[in-house]
């Protein structure tokens, strides 16, 4: 029995794959296996059996005293075989250096070390894969830290590990928050976030396992910033998810400067609006020159021919007067329209001053329109209400009256429009902040935001063949000139209100002149009267001959110089020209200058059909009057006792 047991025992040290040896009281090697011999570099057990356990160099002196006091020793050993060999206590054919796992247990019989077994295990391989996985780890956690993001594994359950504490600059939160699952990344999102947030990990999951989302969390300072998450899902071999690898970017400084680069977009878009009215603005400030220009030529004979009639020394019949006086009105109306349509964007206007009654202003423009609002849409089934909420002791205003009568008659026309079925407009007048302010609000089908961003762009209608795109242009246009504000609220299916802010000031005058009171005594002028349009040349003659003044026309500069230049020889001097603006070869300005340039004390008066001249362009030509057509008799008069009452040396003025 006991040697079969010896004999199992024998074949286990044998053939275990983890070295063993026995060594006696004294350390003497007694016995040792394959295993062990293979672990040491040595072919046959008689190379080593002058080993002494105690002589090891590889195995600290302290481990040896343990030993001795009869404990058991575990330690990892570098075996240097270079120092074994120069120790004598055996031979190997390995080289270098071994770590090796090392268990030495002393046997004991009755209390007494009788030995030692000694386990061996070769661990050099493992410790050199640890080591390699410890660089890894290593290098992993440099590039971590270098990596301007936050990486991170996440959980189902929203829970996030992470590697490193810039986690905390982030959040703000420290990273133990996160490694003990007190804080889960979910809490940090906003709520408004999370379910889009959700939505796109489910469409990365539907996909390739890779998504990017961007959203909003809330730091624990309670700043708000912007995240970027972009991660991979992996899954299970049962399909379900596993973890989710990605980083977080902190991307607030990139939204910052989107929305900055957005709201420049929009404010170059704005100001790409503004120079494109601008520019449609001066193009039909042209196109109304050229038509203010031509109707005003072709308004000079009527105009001129009515003032004759009404003026000559035969009484009219009453009825034919009264015709008479209806054209003249009409033609007048026209010349105010076309002159207001000509200059409604410059502040240089000529008209009638006065202070005016804003609130007569507002009754005359209801009764004025009164066949839109009242007569046809009663006949079309609609019923619309006009309403006064007016403050009885409003402050007066100073400007043209026509102009701010044809705004507001405007405005209440564009209300009419709006209202398709049945409505109310309602008209208001208050004074409030050195303002007085009009309002026109009607109960119409209001505007869209793009069409009330555009409504005050010339030719923009919503009205069809019906608009001309220009109404709520001169509005504005008229406004302008007073230094005052349009201001216009609009909502689908709400209505519209439009408020006019006129600038109540004691000094406040549009830049118009006023009329000046002249003498009334007159006696014949040598006058040269230059006009190249035959029309305009022979009514504007017969309405100074009228007053007796002798007077030479000439259909254009050159022929007025000549002129000039043979009256002067003939010792029968002018002592007025009259002169066109626009004409062919040399205009009234080449005109007057030449003029001026030969005889500095002749008058000069220019006419023009034009928009209003700037007053350099007066000065650098040197003329002495500047007036508009079509001109009117009284106008002719008041030049020709303007220029009597300089030869006679009063003061006296003239209004163009």
């Amino acid at each position: 029995m006991f040697t079969h047991s010896k004999e199992i025992f024998q074949s286990i040290f044998e053939e275990s794959p983890i070295g063993k040896e026995i060594f006696d009281t004294e350390g003497w090697l007694k016995d040792i296996n394959s295993s062990c011999l293979e672990i040491f570099g040595i072919s046959g057990i008689t190379r080593i059996m002058k080993f002494n356990l105690f002589r090891d160099p590889n195995i600290p002196e302290s481990e040896k005293e343990r030993l001795r006091r009869g404990e058991t020793v575990r330690c990892e050993c570098a075996f240097d075989f270079e120092k074994i060999r120069q120790s004598g206590l055996y031979q190997s054919s390995r080289s270098g250096t071994a770590i090796i796992d090392l268990i030495i247990t002393p046997l004991k019989k009755s209390g007494k070390i009788t030995g030692f077994l000694a386990q061996l295990q070769d661990i050099s391989e493992q410790k050199a894969t640890e080591e390699a996985l410890r660089q890894n780890e290593e290098r992993y956690r440099l590039l971590v830290n270098q990596i301007p993001a936050v990486v991170f594994r996440g959980y189902a359950d929203w829970s996030i590990d992470v590697y490193d504490r810039k986690i905390e600059a982030l959040t703000g939160y420290p990273k133990e928050d996160f490694d003990s699952r007190r804080l889960k990344w979910r809490d940090l999102i906003l709520p408004e976030d999370l379910q889009p947030t959700k939505q796109k990990f489910v469409e990365g999951l539907k996909t390739n396992k890779a998504y990017l989302r961007e959203y909003r969390i809330r730091k624990k300072s309670g700043r708000i910033v912007w995240i970027r998450a972009e991660a991979r899902i992996f899954l299970t071999p049962q399909g379900k998810i596993d973890h989710v690898s990605g980083i977080f970017i902190d991307i607030s400084a990139q939204k910052d400067l989107e929305e900055t680069l957005t709201q420049a977009y929009r404010e170059l878009h704005q100001t790409q609006g503004i120079v494109m009215q601008q520019e449609r603005l001066r193009i039909m400030g042209q196109i109304a020159s050229g038509i203010a220009h031509d109707i005003s030529n072709h308004l000079v004979p009527i105009i001129g021919h009515l003032d004759l009639l009404l003026n000559g020394e035969e009484a009219l019949p009453a009825p034919l007067k009264e015709n008479y006086e209806a054209i003249q009105t009409a033609a007048t109306d026209i010349a105010s329209t076309i002159d207001r349509l000509r200059d409604f964007y410059r502040l240089q206007k000529q008209g009638e001053v006065s202070t005016i009654n804003l609130n007569l202003i507002i009754e005359q423009a209801i009764n004025l329109t009164s066949f839109r609002w009242k007569n046809e849409t009663q006949r079309h089934g609609r019923v619309i209400e006009v309403k006064q909420d007016l403050q009885t002791d409003l402050p007066q205003v100073t400007g043209v009256e026509s102009e701010i009568r044809d705004a507001l008659i405007n405005l209440v026309l564009n209300a009419i429009d709006a209202i398709p079925h049945h409505g109310q407009i309602t008209l208001r007048s208050w004074f409030g902040d050195s303002q007085v302010i009009l309002e026109v609000e009607d109960t119409g089908q209001g505007m869209e935001e793009e069409t009330l961003r555009r409504c005050t762009e010339p030719f923009f209608t919503t009205k069809g063949l019906r608009g001309s795109g220009l109404g709520l242009v001169m509005v504005k246009g008229t406004m302008e000139r007073y230094q005052g504000i349009v201001e216009i609220n609009s909502k689908p299916g709400e209505g519209t209100t439009v408020r006019l802010y006129f600038p109540y000031q004691e000094a406040l005058k549009p830049a118009f002149a006023e009329p000046r009171k002249l003498p009334a005594e007159s006696y014949p002028l040598h006058i040269l009267y230059v006009e190249d349009e035959p029309t305009v040349r022979a009514i504007t003659r017969k309405m100074l001959e009228k007053d007796n003044h002798k007077v030479v026309a000439a259909g254009d500069g050159q022929t007025a110089l000549g002129t000039l230049f043979f009256s002067q020889h003939k010792n029968s001097p002018f002592d007025l020209v009259i002169t066109d603006l626009g004409m062919p070869f040399m205009d009234g300005y080449e005109l007057t200058a030449q003029i001026k340039k030969e005889y500095p004390h002749l008058p000069v008066a220019i006419l023009t059909g034009w928009e209003s001249v700037p007053v350099s362009e007066q000065e650098k030509s040197q003329a002495d009057f500047l007036l508009n057509k079509p001109i009117r008799l009284e106008k002719l008069r008041e030049l020709i006792r303007e220029i009597i009452s300089r030869k006679t040396g009063g003061k006296a003025g003239i209004s163009p």
